[in-house]
């Protein structure tokens, strides 16, 4: 029926193929990995100044509406900023503090009855997420024109 080379050939496509399909399948590869964490928008940390002056602003009866404009403008300009911030930070600004962040509470946080073991085994890996993303924040913020603290410089 099929010759040996045949059969040879079968067997290898075969386990090659199942060696792949390995990849798609595997947490550590798969872009929908549950235990992954991803990042929230955090424009209501970031945008506090901006969003304040507008809301003030809307709230003053005798507000100039140039003025209001310009704060709605650029509390709306900060939190785009800040939305593709996360974007970027989510897609590959900060894999290895993300990942390790995801890690450490995953063996530290969600099994354990105290959480005092949390706070202080992941501490130093969430310092580190916190302060690349501030980086990556802080970078849209200086390529969209807005200062430290979201508002226009």
């Amino acid at each position: 029926m099929f010759s040996r080379d045949q059969v040879k050939l079968l067997l290898l496509v075969i386990i090659t193929s199942a060696c792949v399909g390995t990849l798609f399948t595997s947490q550590s590869i798969a872009m929908g990995n549950p235990s992954m964490k991803v990042l929230a928008d955090g424009g209501g940390k970031f945008c506090k100044e901006p969003r304040k002056k507008d809301r003030e602003c809307d709230k003053s009866t005798n507000a100039n509406t140039v003025q209001c404009d310009n704060f709605r403008q650029t509390a709306q300009k900060c939190e785009k900023a800040v939305q593709k911030a996360f974007r970027d930070i989510n897609m590959s600004g900060c894999p290895k503090e993300i990942k390790m962040t995801t890690l450490c509470e995953d063996e530290w946080c969600h099994h354990q009855l105290d959480g005092i073991s949390c706070k202080k085994e992941c501490a130093g890996v969430r310092e580190l997420l916190s302060v690349c993303v501030q980086q990556h924040v802080m970078h849209y913020f200086k390529r969209n024109g807005l200062k430290e603290n979201g508002s226009t410089a």
